[in-house]
């Protein structure tokens, strides 16, 4: 289970079904005082915590 970031990769496919695509994404959870990256919010990670199991 992630702990400050999330990793996404993903394939974007056109309207005929071919790859088009090949992406990734990360999230950052970053404290908005310090500026610094911190912990999943716990409501948050109970949610995705299925997907990572």
């Amino acid at each position: 289970m992630p702990d400050t970031r999330i990793h996404f990769q993903y394939d974007l496919l056109n309207p005929k079904g071919e790859l088009s695509t090949i992406a990734e994404t990360t999230l950052v959870f970053v404290d908005c005082e310090s500026g610094k990256p911190c912990l999943i919010p716990s409501n948050f990670k109970t949610k995705i915590e299925p997907y990572f199991s």
